[in-house]
């Protein structure tokens, strides 16, 4: 006597008949459950639902689909199933892939904690998961677990990604066999949530880019699961000791990181690096920046002085870029340099924090070094020797003292960098003083 299954009210499963029932209850009766049967076996892949059955038998196919959060369904064994069965006329794989997710829904109400999200591609699945897999899995890689008590105690904010924000970079192939890894990158943005539930400074609470690579394991012939992100940069600022993917993270990613380390023995020294950078003009990859970086403790303030007049420029170069993942490398040289004792480079850090460029805006540090910088000059502790330099100097100052409402040193500051030839400024003050004049004018006839 062949036993009957339980009905699914008395399972924690969801399994083909499920969806087989649903979909032919979905047509209304015009198409059999064991059509649908075999729709839903094509689905996965299958010629036939006796084949997908006796894969499950053999435990290469799991059987129970709430488990899974991707389906994709190939049209290429989709397609002649359909025409094969009749349906050709009635059905094609975009309707069927919509009935699917429908009865799908239906059936993963009693798990709200699970999402199965059924496509045609890995770039549809990705598209239609953003706001829900996708970003659940990057939220966890934001805030990843404390490892101690210490670390508990100094979580009081944690990072959520800012819905709408999240778009998708680039896809990974999909992997051979069961057990590989489906990949691809996101770019977003999260923004920062005070767990303690008071007032967050507003300079916390900014929005914080990202870009993050996610996994999903593949569990059958078309099912995916366990999706999974792994944080790739924040801010511009890629994180240590990532290992690039060049399937499926971003071109400009991978290219900044390099392909390894060389070996130190064929290692160019820094110096030698600095001036074929300059000579070439080409991108230098995050390696070499470090490597860059980490020799400034090396040298005499005589020769570190050298190497500034080759480092801060491929510094500017990078940072003139604007926005991307290599500005911030840029501000990381010129920082550098700074804390190595280097004070010609304060001029083109003050530009960034001024512009926002590879960093976050911040006026008011921009004003403190520009301020430091007029002092120095005026006390005649450094040279910038050429006027050019003098006259980016005089002008920064000039837009910060505006900003900050001291329309006196303001003035002053673009006379002065009028003076070294700075066009723009010498409009400017042009312009205030016809403003002026029209102003008295119009006050006499006043009077």
């Amino acid at each position: 006597m062949k036993r009957t299954p339980p009905p699914i009210q008395a399972r924690n499963t969801i399994l083909a008949r499920d969806i087989a029932g649903k979909l032919s209850a979905q047509a209304n009766g015009q198409v059999s459950v064991s059509t649908c049967l075999e729709l839903v076996a094509a689905a996965r892949g299958f010629g036939s639902y006796a084949a997908y059955t006796q894969a499950v038998k053999d435990k290469s196919e799991p059987a129970d689909f709430k488990m899974a959060q991707c389906w994709l369904v190939d049209p290429k064994a989709v397609v002649p199933r359909i025409a094969s069965l009749g349906l050709a006329e009635s059905l094609n794989t975009p309707n069927l892939v919509i009935a699917l997710q429908a009865v799908l829904d239906e059936l993963m109400a009693k798990y709200p904690d699970r999402l199965l999200v059924v496509a045609r591609s890995t770039s549809a699945f990705l598209e239609d998961s953003l706001e829900t897999i996708v970003s659940d899995a990057i939220n966890d890689a934001l805030n990843p677990e404390p490892k101690t008590r210490a670390d508990l105690d100094d979580r009081d904010q944690e990072l959520r990604v800012a819905f709408g924000t999240l778009s998708v970079a680039k896809v990974g192939p999909l992997p051979e066999k069961v057990g590989g890894w489906l990949r691809a990158s996101v770019h977003g943005d999260a923004e920062r949530d005070d767990l303690r539930g008071i007032y967050v400074d507003p300079e916390d609470a900014d929005e914080v880019s990202f870009i993050a690579r996610i996994r999903l394991r593949r569990v059958g012939k078309q099912l995916y699961t366990g999706c999974k992100a792994e944080i790739l940069a924040l801010d511009d600022v890629i994180v240590d000791d990532v290992k690039p993917d060049i399937w499926s993270d971003p071109d400009e990613l991978t290219a900044m990181i390099g392909t390894g380390a060389p070996d130190p023995a064929d290692q160019q020294n820094a110096f030698k690096l600095l001036r074929e950078l300059e000579q070439s003009r080409r991108v230098p990859t995050l390696q070499e920046i470090n490597h860059i970086i980490d020799s400034f403790g090396d040298y005499s303030p005589k020769l570190l002085e050298l190497v500034e007049t080759y480092a801060a420029p491929i510094a500017v170069r990078l940072i003139n870029m604007k926005s991307g993942l290599l500005p911030p490398q840029g501000v990381r040289i010129l920082e550098a340099l700074l804390d190595n004792g280097c004070q010609l480079s304060k001029l083109s850090l003050a530009h960034a924090l001024h512009n926002g460029w590879g960093c976050r805006e911040d006026n008011r540090r921009a004003r403190f070094i520009v301020d430091e910088l007029l002092s120095m000059v005026a006390a005649g502790e450094i040279d910038f020797i050429e006027k050019v330099s003098y006259a980016e100097l005089y002008s920064l100052g000039a837009a910060l003292a505006m900003q900050a409402g001291d329309r006196e040193k303001a003035f002053a500051l673009y006379e002065r960098a009028a003076e070294m030839g700075h066009k723009p400024s010498a409009l400017f003050l042009e312009r205030e003083t016809s403003n002026q004049d029209a102003d008295e004018r119009r006050a006499k006839k006043g009077e």
